[in-house]
């Protein structure tokens, strides 16, 4: 069943806390020090075959259908969906050093992280350098050549660790001269005015940034789990959180609740997610799953709302190599009250911006009931 493996924390500051030792053999999480995710110091059973919180840093989405090819030496199956437990749990312990969140398991996972990524090292090129190497990194990640870590997710992206310690994901179209891509660039345009709408609102959401580079879209996501300095946040999805703690309710906002009852989240961030779940589904986002909202855990443990992320008319995204017929896509519901106001200022943006497509935005209008 394996040998205990022992949990760290990279703190805010770079420098690495031993938080205890999962035994999987036994099902014990045996924690010695707060900052792990829910749960303090103390011996805790585990049900599940992993604890939810290494379960959800796992390689997931599209950087796990490629983690097999780029660590052939873990003799992974190449189908995230047929690894056991113990593949899950060698690859965050063998190559686990930069994956999502603020933990590190196992010996071999720090060491990595301390001969690469700390503090000390900060390797990678100064903001506003940085677009050079866009490329030739869509080129490894399509190639599957590379190492480059993500968040859980399907579309093509690469991750860029800046030379200050802070961290970009970078999702890229295919080529804008194509059907395809040029659909994809306005969908990450949007996203990118998704987010600034959010912000404006005074709702927490990541900084996103559009550029054409190389033929190719990129949205540039500022990265709320690595810090200037070498520094890491905590972050977990509600994805693996609601299905271990709440029996896998399938609503973000029933998950948010039942966070924001046991006081992990507070009453204003639970609302805030609430109307950013309203706001989604009133543009015509269906992807707003639980793997889309996240909780920032800090170095003793607290909890808070992450920023927000992946924000986006979704139902306009093409389906196996194909664009969707808008004429078969449901009409998204009418934007209540207070999403209202958030819904106008997103169509003001998307309107004064020149560079998304006037087809694209046709089709958007007309599926919002917009049109004419």
């Amino acid at each position: 069943m394996g040998v205990p493996v022992t949990i760290r924390q990279v703190r805010r500051d770079g420098a690495v806390r031993r938080l205890g030792v999962y035994d999987p053999a036994a099902r014990r999480l045996r924690l010695e020090a707060p900052g792990y995710p829910l749960l303090g110091p103390g011996d805790h059973r585990v049900e599940e075959d992993l604890p939810w919180a290494l379960q959800d840093m796992a390689p997931a989405g599209y950087l796990a259908r490629r983690f097999a090819r780029w660590f052939p030496e873990l003799g992974l199956p190449d189908d995230v969906r047929v690894w056991t437990a113990a593949d899950t749990l060698r690859a965050l312990g063998e190559r686990g050093h930069d994956l999502a969140g603020n933990l590190l398991v196992g010996d071999e996972s720090l060491a990595q992280f301390e001969r690469a990524l700390g503090p000390e090292h900060l390797p990678g090129p100064a903001r506003g350098e940085h677009r050079a190497h866009h490329d030739a990194l869509a080129g490894d990640v399509l190639g599957a050549d590379g190492g480059q870590s993500s968040v859980g997710g399907e579309r093509p992206k690469f991750t860029l660790r800046l030379a200050d310690g802070a961290g970009l994901l970078v999702k890229f179209s295919p080529p804008l001269c194509t059907e395809l891509g040029a659909r994809w660039g306005d969908l990450l345009r949007v996203e990118a005015h998704c987010a600034a709408t959010l912000r404006a609102a005074g709702l927490a959401a990541v900084e996103a940034t559009f550029v054409e580079h190389g033929g190719r879209g990129y949205l540039e996501v500022d990265r709320f789990d690595r810090l200037p300095g070498g520094g890491r946040a905590g972050v977990v999805t509600l994805l693996w959180l609601g299905a271990a703690r709440y029996g896998e309710p399938r609503d973000a906002l029933v998950v948010a609740a039942r966070l924001a009852g046991e006081g992990w989240l507070t009453e204003d961030e639970r609302a805030a997610l609430e109307r950013v779940h309203a706001f989604s589904a009133a543009i015509g986002n269906t992807d707003a799953h639980l793997g889309n909202y996240a909780l920032r855990v800090g170095d003793e443990g607290e909890t808070g709302l992450a920023p927000f992320y992946d924000v986006l008319p979704m139902a306009l995204a093409p389906r196996h190599d194909e664009l969707p017929d808008p004429a078969r896509l449901p009409r998204p519901p009418a934007p209540r009250a207070d999403v209202r106001p958030l819904v106008d200022d997103l169509l003001a943006r998307v309107a004064a911006d020149p560079d998304v497509g006037a087809e694209f935005r046709a089709v958007w209008l007309a599926h919002l009931g917009r049109a004419g």
